[in-house]
C-alpha cells in the first residue's frame, strides 16, 4: 500500500506524482533525443529517425523532432540525385532516391523526381520505331575484320545500284541532348567498298565521316541534338564492282541526356 491508497486524491500527493511522472517521461525523452543527436550529428539521419520512431512513450518533442530529421534528409536525398543527374547518371539518382523509402514513405516531391529523371534515362534507338525511311534495327551481333563483337545497333546494308545509298530518320522531339553510338564497318564488307556517313539534325548536316573500308577502325559517335525534332541517319556506298558489298553498323545507338 502506498501514500496514494492512504490518502486518496489529496491534491499535494496527486501534485507530486504528476511531477515525478514528468521527470521521469523528461529524462526519457532528453536521453532519447540526445542519442539521435548523436547518430545525426554523425551523418546518420536515418539511424536518428529509426531511434525516434522506435521510442517506447510518446511526446511531441519526438514527434518534432522525426519531422525535423526527415525533412533534413529528404533535402540530403534531393540534394544528392540532383548532382547526380547533372552528371547524366539517371539510373544512380533515381536509386539514390528510391533508397530513401523506408524513411521517407510516399513522399510527393520525391516520387515527382524519380518520374523526371527516368523520363531523362537514354533510350536505345532499338527499342524505337523510325519516323522516316528505313528499319534498320537489327537484333544480332556484328563483328569487324577482327572478330570484335557490337551489338544493339542499327545495320546499314549497302549494294550497287538497288541500295547505293540507306537511311533511317527518328524523331526525338527536343527530349534528349546527345545521339551515341560506335561506327563500325563489319566484316563481311567487300574491300573495294567505301563508305560515308552524314547524320543532319532538323535537316541540317551536323556530323560526316568519310573514306570508310573494311580495314576502318572503330568510330565512336557523340553528336549534339539538344532541342532537335528530327535526326536522320545517312549512310552512302560507292562500289568499285557490281559484287561488291558493305555492311556498316552503328553499335549502342542511344538518345541521351
Amino acid at each position: 500500500m502506498n501514500s496514494a491508497d492512504i490518502l486518496g486524491n489529496d491534491e499535494d500527493i496527486q501534485a507530486k506524482l504528476e511531477e515525478i511522472k514528468d521527470a521521469e517521461l523528461n529524462n526519457y525523452v532528453e536521453t532519447l533525443l540526445g542519442t539521435a543527436k548523436t547518430l545525426a550529428d554523425d551523418g546518420d539521419l536515418p539511424g536518428a529517425v529509426n531511434v525516434l520512431q522506435d521510442a517506447t512513450r510518446s511526446d511531441k518533442r519526438i514527434d518534432a523532432q522525426i519531422a525535423t530529421y526527415k525533412n533534413q534528409y529528404k533535402q540530403k536525398i534531393l540534394d544528392a540525385a540532383a548532382k547526380q543527374a547533372g552528371e547524366s547518371r539517371y539510373y544512380d539518382a533515381v536509386e539514390t532516391l528510391q533508397n530513401a523509402d523506408d524513411i521517407i514513405s510516399g513522399d510527393s516531391d520525391i516520387a515527382a523526381k524519380i518520374e523526371e529523371y527516368r523520363a531523362l534515362y537514354p533510350v536505345s534507338l532499338t527499342d524505337l520505331s523510325p519516323s522516316g525511311g528505313e528499319d534498320c534495327s537489327q537484333n544480332w551481333t556484328a563483328y569487324d575484320v577482327n572478330g570484335n563483337a557490337y551489338s544493339n545497333g542499327l545495320n546499314f546494308s549497302l549494294y550497287p545500284v538497288i541500295a547505293k545509298t540507306v537511311y533511317t530518320e527518328y524523331a526525338p522531339n527536343g527530349q534528349y541532348k546527345r545521339l551515341t553510338g560506335t561506327w563500325v564497318v563489319e566484316g563481311d564488307t567487300s574491300d573495294d567498298f567505301i563508305g560515308t556517313v552524314r547524320i543532319y539534325v532538323d535537316g541540317n548536316l551536323q556530323y560526316e565521316v568519310s573514306s570508310l573500308t573494311v580495314n576502318s577502325p572503330a568510330s565512336a559517335l557523340s553528336l549534339s541534338i539538344s532541342g532537335a525534332s528530327t535526326v536522320r541517319i545517312e549512310v552512302k556506298g560507292e562500289f568499285a564492282s557490281l559484287r561488291a558489298v558493305g555492311y556498316l553498323y552503328l553499335a549502342d545507338a542511344k538518345f541521351e541526356n
